[in-house]
């Protein structure tokens, strides 16, 4: 078959480039510039690529070159097949310099203080030479770049349904939602503390569009707790823990941020569960691009860390405990 064939022996990486830049500027003349060719060795080399495929790759419209269904299944392997090999280009001029390797996450707030730190300092440990390079940004801002292969990770909050299966998902953290004030609030230690003892109080909100805020509205409303007109929108923890302290607000933390180290000190957890919103944490990645092995050795230093600081947690509430005595029961 003459597609089959043409594929298999004249397809050249400079037809991937061509069909990526069509796709993405739509014209001759800004493809040209873009590869800094000539006008007429684009229209030459696309003329070559669909006569030697046997199919026209690329409708021409009054907006420009439109890929067919042809051309948008060539497209969509070229760009990954480019990813690879732009990514086999760094490993081996890392390993010519003696370095070894980058990698590139995306992280969401919630993880920038919390998770990340141990992570990558396990990480550097293991391999002082590794390049990490960290965009900090929202799941929906941070997924576009994974796609395109910019990112070779995101790591934080993972959403409530998965909608898109190219992505892969690792849960590394399942924990609740919490509701938490600051330690010299009204609602710390109030009697039958209820969900409409909330009403009246200003409130840190997720922005609309996040993960939380969603679930969250529904949760207030299956309590019959009408939403605040009182109140912020943000995602930064560390905003979020300094409004609390000089304020009445109540917010909304994951639980693996409510329980770190330093915020038990700055706030009180409120005794109102809210089994619907449980946080899930972890790393998604693009399934169709190959981890490299900097990406790899992040990715396992992350679930290491969580599982030290699992253990770290149970040690300290055995020891908040104390010891146990003899002949009882645990």
């Amino acid at each position: 078959m003459q597609l089959d064939a043409y594929l298999r022996t004249n397809l050249k990486t400079r037809h991937l480039r061509l069909l990526v830049a069509l796709d993405q500027f739509h014209g001759i003349r800004l493809v040209a510039d873009h590869l800094h060719v000539t006008q007429p060795a684009v229209s030459k080399a696309l003329s070559e690529l669909e006569k030697g495929l046997g199919v026209i790759l690329f409708e021409r419209t009054s907006m420009g070159l439109s890929p067919n269904a042809y051309g948008k299944c060539l497209i969509r392997y070229a760009k990954n097949i480019l990813k690879e090999v732009h990514q086999a280009n760094d490993e081996l001029l890392d390993l010519v310099q003696g370095t070894s390797g980058r990698v590139s996450i995306g992280a969401m707030q919630g993880v920038i203080s919390t998770l990340l730190p141990a992570a990558l300092t396990r990480m550097k440990a293991l391999s002082p030479a590794t390049t990490v390079s960290i965009k900090e940004g929202t799941l929906n801002g941070l997924i576009p770049d994974l796609r395109k292969g910019d990112l070779d990770m995101v790591v934080g909050r993972l959403p409530w349904i998965r909608s898109d299966y190219e992505l892969k998902e690792k849960i590394l953290i399942e924990r609740p939602v919490m509701l938490v004030v600051r330690r010299t609030h009204p609602l710390v230690g109030k009697e039958n503390l209820g969900w409409r003892d909330l009403q009246g109080y200003p409130w840190v909100l997720p922005p609309r569009g996040a993960l939380l805020r969603d679930p969250l509205e529904r949760e207030l409303e299956r309590h019959g707790v009408p939403m605040p007109n009182d109140y912020i929108e943000t995602l930064s923890v560390h905003l979020t823990l300094a409004y609390l302290q000089s304020t009445d607000a109540i917010a909304c933390l994951a639980g693996h941020v409510a329980n770190t180290p330093a915020t038990p000190d700055l706030v009180d957890i409120l005794p109102l569960r809210m089994p619907a919103l449980i946080g899930r944490v972890g790393i998604t990645w693009n399934g169709k691009h190959t981890l490299s092995p900097s990406a790899r050795l992040l990715f396992e230093c992350l679930e290491a860390s969580v599982q030290d600081a699992g253990k770290a947690g149970a040690r300290k509430r055995r020891d908040a405990a104390g010891p146990t005595l003899p002949g009882s029961t645990t």
